[in-house]
């Protein structure tokens, strides 16, 4: 990299920290994109009087997340410690200190400005802006958002087919009828479609509103024009002066001379007018001169094309037939020459799609019917909302367009926004959709040519790979071009790649400049700055015959043997990838960190809570009451169930309550422990959320005793939470909705060391990074987009966008040139964010690259391999091309050995720990009525300690080295319902502590004998169940650990307290308790007690037993 180059970005950083001006900044993968935007946040802060004028929006909230966490460390660095060595982390530094220094001077809440920073996502921006509104408007913004959108959706379409379209004298009857007619009457199809077009609302509803048949014909005429007259343009200027002029001049001389034979022709047409201003008909006019019907290129030319044959030639002289003659090779050899030139070529070839409409008024009459059904939809729709005050993102989105529109707020709610920010940063601006755009355009349009305030937008178009979320990547090129909210923006180019190694940098750059399409991704090579040893990109061709899934196994083993301190990330399209790849780690006993690759659906423990609850809500759900008796926390003989399912017509439950039932010995045991507590759920539905029952229960019968994993449980419990969140937004559960919550992806996954091998999809890598990265399966086809009611495009003209509309077809026959167009676009779209898709891929390597492909002959256009192949080929060496013709067996004597964790089934005879307590309970009947979940009947301080232990499972339970962050500590207490609002700081003191207590001696002698270790293990000694924390055996010698907390309301506040020096009487009686029913259970085996702070990392022995280290 030259000197100039460096120098070049260094000043694009600097300038970026000038608060005076606005700033478009373009940073690819892995230049540093979020230490910049935080250095600007930073220096931005200076500027202003509140703290909270500087607004920071992000796209996720994990986005916004790790930009306030790092902005607090760079604050808490600046304070406590000295600087640092790093030029940027140094720059970072010096920021923060004067952001101290005039914070304090302005009283800012120092201690925790973080929270109060506007750094929010641009959902929440949104929902923020409209609480400023007046009313009516302001309204929305408090309703609550819906945690089940679809599903909202669906309800409220059938209802509204229901009232207004089924019966002949409903108001939409007609509209309805034709939609069916256009849908071969398929109801379920046209259902679908209704409820799809609902989630994209935002993009048709103020078209659909305003149109009426004239305004359409007029738009649409317009918009087609558009098209047109874009193409035309496009086209035009891709044929040099010289080039025009040899056309105009072949065209010229050929249609004279075959006027002067009679000869009529296409070329007389497009000769008679100027190249550059060629309409699209003789655009394919020419075309067709050019090219046959099927796209290929003519290679000879005769009388139906427009040019004389030998025949005809005769009545022309000699001098003449050879001007023709020479005429006729000079079209030739221009389109050999037009035929070499791939983007002109690819131009043209567009001209067949692009949309010619002879009768509008024949495409109103298709889109009439949708027209005048779908507003009133979505007013239903609303009217629903209004009802259930909820919302969505959709909802807020038009209610605040509605606002800033509006003749008589909207300028009110612009100035609030003027006087409440003074500074907008927008991060990963090339994912904004055209409402969001529009939305800050409204919102932000009293900025333009004031001096005080500042715009700054960063993205990167080559990462834009939210298509499905309405993204489109053409508004940064926009605002690059035409500024943003009436705001000039300064351009500016990062070049520097922080990420990669030299040699991964320059291969990708070689490789996308020949993948990516020109006029649809504009790459910009990066400049590398880092020179890593065994770095490189690798291709690895697997014989089509044989397993791509064991080839990458035998990879992985082969990366852990050769570079086990390596990060390692498996990236796969999509999950459905991972049908064979999963199955074979299993089999190859190669442990693996999955981030969001598997349904909750996909866990039979959660299957099991589930049948639990459907089994409350319904006394006849025959099905739930059945896999509830066959869970393995019942464990109901089949036998039996068949029996109890003998009367059709009774519900289990009444079944399970006859004493006459010929029941095995076991199942009657089994009844007489799970009846009681069944009996108080159902008490308690009329006056207790299911979801606390539902956990309650659960607990109660051992469902949790049952689990192998720690990932089950808290599956179990993220499962319960989504059921609470439905009960929180008021909404009448049925089985329906706990079925949609199946087929939510939690990012839970199983802990493992940072070195370990990672999976998730490339969407979930976004702002990532690994050593190591492999993407298998490059040889498959994107997926075909899914059907909808409606297409749509924008078209861009004159600084404006116009909504091009229809009807999506069903069958080919149906279509129209309108049709062809928009299919036409939407496939460009989808290839042009596949190629981008592998460039977000591809570069979160930081050292190795490996890629894997079957060998094929030929790859399908929707395949990134068509592109990729070959400049693989001609950019990697030899060494660097692994051909894979047959694969190792040496793993599949694993195949039948099951490395995956069984779940326990509880005897008939099993008893809960807990089981005398709530006896008790169901004795008292002033407390029958007062059911709580579990752990919310114990005082605040007793649930930090169960917290504490659930933490110290999670490490214990660890296959490699224990680790274990604030959003995992804040996932145990959700569960345990803490209320984090009454401590800022505790989680952050428990994550602190845990940390230390991972490093600690005593931790890892615990640790390292997990295997011979059982996690509340429990002993029935002298009628009374004892419940140890941890019990391992070591050296024939069985240690009772109980985990204490103490002090915990100083702990929470200081992150500091005493260290125990001694045990004390209470807990002594109870190690002592414990100690006793160990040594019954094996009277020639030495029993040894202990206590372990884990907050302070304390251990100590009953009776003066030597410590074990």
């Amino acid at each position: 990299m030259t000197q100039i180059q460096l120098d070049d970005d260094q000043r694009a950083r600097e300038s970026a920290l000038d608060p005076r001006s606005s700033y478009i900044i373009q940073a690819p993968a892995g230049s540093g994109k979020t230490e910049l935007l935080i250095q600007r946040f930073l220096r931005l802060l200076v500027t202003v009087e509140q703290c909270d004028q500087v607004l920071a929006v992000t796209f996720t909230k994990k986005a916004s997340g790790e930009m306030r966490a790092r902005i607090c460390q760079a604050l808490e660095s600046a304070l406590h410690h000295p600087e640092p060595d790093k030029k940027h982390a140094r720059l970072t530094w010096s920021l923060a200190r004067d952001v101290i220094e005039h914070g304090t001077q302005m009283g800012w809440p120092m201690q925790d400005l973080s929270k109060h920073l506007a750094i929010m996502t641009i959902d929440a921006c949104c929902q923020h802006f409209l609480s400023m509104a007046e009313l009516p408007y302001q309204l929305y913004a408090a309703y609550q958002l819906h945690p089940q959108p679809d599903l909202f959706y669906r309800e409220v379409t059938a209802h509204f087919i229901h009232r207004h379209c089924i019966a002949k004298k409903s108001r939409h009857y007609r509209d309805f009828h034709d939609l069916l007619l256009h849908q071969h009457h398929d109801y379920r199809q046209v259902e679908q479609l209704l409820v799809t077009a609902l989630a994209n609302r935002e993009k048709w509803i103020r078209l659909t509103l305003t149109t009426r048949t004239a305004d359409f014909v007029t738009d649409f005429s317009e918009a087609v024009g558009h098209v047109q007259d874009t193409h035309c343009i496009t086209l035009s200027s891709q044929f040099s002066d010289a080039l025009c002029s040899q056309i105009e001049h072949i065209l010229s001389g050929l249609s004279a001379l075959n006027q002067s034979i009679g000869l009529a022709s296409a070329i007389d047409d497009l000769a008679n007018t100027s190249l550059r201003s060629w309409d699209i008909h003789q655009w394919r006019l020419f075309i067709q001169l050019l090219q046959t019907q099927s796209g290929q290129w003519r290679r000879r030319l005769n009388q139906q094309n427009g040019l004389a044959n030998q025949t005809t030639l005769k009545a022309l002289d000699s001098a003449q037939r050879d001007r023709y003659g020479a005429l006729k090779s000079s079209l030739l050899e221009l389109i050999a020459t037009l035929q070499a030139q791939s983007e002109l070529a690819m131009r043209l070839q567009e001209t067949a799609y692009i949309p010619v409409v002879d009768d509008p008024e024949q495409e109103w009459a298709s889109l009439a019917p949708l027209l005048s059904l779908l507003p009133s939809l979505v007013a239903f729709l609303h009217l629903s909302m209004d009802s259930a005050q909820t919302t969505d993102f959709s909802g807020i989105n038009l209610q605040l367009s509605s606002a800033l529109t509006d003749d008589h707020i909207g300028h009110s709610l612009v100035m609030r926004i003027y006087q409440r920010f003074r500074h907008v940063l927008i991060d990963e601006f090339q994912d904004t959709s055209i409402q969001q755009f529009e939305i800050f355009q409204r919102a932000l349009s009293s900025w333009q040519g004031e001096p005080e305030r500042s715009i700054c937008v960063v993205g990167d178009p080559m990462q834009s790979i939210y298509r499905f979320r309405q993204a489109e990547v053409k508004l940064f090129y926009q605002a690059q071009r035409e500024g943003f909210c009436g705001v000039h923006l300064e351009n500016l180019y990062l070049q520097r790649n922080y990420r990669s190694g030299i040699d991964i940098v320059k291969t990708l750059n070689t490789i996308f400049s020949a993948v990516m399409t020109p006029h649809l991704n504009r790459f910009y090579p990066a400049q590398a700055v880092r020179d890593m040893a065994n770095s490189g990109c690798y291709w690895h061709e697997v014989d089509a015959e044989l397993s791509q899934a064991q080839v990458i196994c035998q990879q992985v083993q082969q990366l852990q043997s050769t570079h086990p301190d390596l990060s390692k990330c498996i990236l796969v399209r999509s999950r459905s990838q991972l049908r064979y790849l999963l199955p074979a780690l299993t089999r190859n006993r190669i442990a693996y960190n999955g981030v969001g690759l598997h349904a909750l659906g996909q866990c039979q423990a959660v299957l099991d809570v589930f049948s639990v609850a459907c089994m409350l809500m319904d006394y006849f759900d025959r099905l739930s009451w059945v896999s509830f008796l066959n869970a393995p926390f019942v464990a109901m003989p089949m036998a039996d169930i068949q029996i109890l399912c003998r009367d059709r017509h009774a519900a289990l439950w009444d079944s399970m309550q006859r004493s006459e039932q010929p029941l095995s010995s076991d199942a009657q045991r089994i009844l007489q422990r799970i009846v009681p507590p069944l009996q108080d759920a159902l008490d308690g539905l009329a006056h207790q959320p299911l979801s606390d029952l539902t956990q309650r229960l659960w607990h109660q019968l051992g469902g949790d005793f049952t689990l192998a994993t720690t990932i089950d449980y808290e599956q179990c419990l993220l499962f319960i939470d989504r059921i609470r969140e439905l009960e929180m937004a008021a909404i009448n559960i049925t089985r329906e909705h706990l079925q949609q919550l199946l087929s939510a992806y939690p990012e839970t996954s199983q802990p493992t060391a940072s070195n370990d091998l990672t999976i998730m999809t490339i969407h979930k890598s976004k702002g990532l990074e690994f050593d190591v990265v492999m993407i298998p399966y490059l040889e498959q086809s994107s997926p075909i987009s899914e059907k909808r009611l409606l297409d749509w495009t924008h078209i861009a003209h004159q600084s404006a966008q116009h909504l091009l509309l229809h009807t999506h077809p069903r069958h080919r026959r149906q279509t129209t040139s309108v049709h062809r167009y928009l299919r036409y676009v939407d496939k460009q779209g989808q290839l042009a964010e596949m190629e981008r898709l592998f460039y977000v891929g591809f570069t979160r390597a930081k050292t190795q690259l490996h890629l894997f492909s079957a060998q094929k002959s030929s790859y399908t256009e929707r395949s990134i391999m068509r592109q990729l192949a070959p400049a693989l080929c001609a950019s990697l060496p030899e060494a660097q091309q692994i051909k894979h013709h047959h694969v190792s067996t040496h793993s599949s004597t694993l195949r039948h050995q099951s490395t995956t964790p069984m779940r326990a089934v509880l005897a008939a005879d099993w008893l809960h720990p807990y089981a005398d307590r709530w006896q008790t309970q169901r004795m008292d009947p002033a407390k029958r009525h007062h059911l709580q979940p579990l752990f919310t009947d114990e005082p605040i301080i007793t649930r930090w300690g169960e917290l504490i232990h659930l933490c110290m499972e999670y490490l214990l339970a660890s296959e490699r080295k224990p680790e274990i962050t604030v959003a995992k500590i804040i996932q145990f207490a959700h569960a345990l319902r803490i209320d984090l609002t009454t401590t800022s700081h505790g989680i952050t003191h428990i994550h602190q502590a845990l940390v230390r207590c991972i490093d600690d001696a005593q931790f890892i002698w615990l640790w390292q004998h997990r295997h011979s270790a059982v996690v509340e293990g429990s002993v029935l000694h002298a009628s009374t169940v004892r419940r140890a924390d941890y019990t391992l055996l070591v050296d024939r010698k069985r240690w009772i650990i109980d985990f204490k907390t103490h002090d915990m309301l100083t702990f929470l506040a200081t992150g500091h307290v005493r260290t125990p020096t001694s045990i004390q009487h209470a807990y002594r009686d109870q190690l002592m308790a414990y100690q006793a029913a160990y040594q019954a259970l094996d009277p020639d085996l030495e029993i040894c007690c202990a206590l372990y702070y884990p907050l302070t990392q304390s251990f100590l022995v009953l009776e003066h037993e030597p410590a074990p280290l």
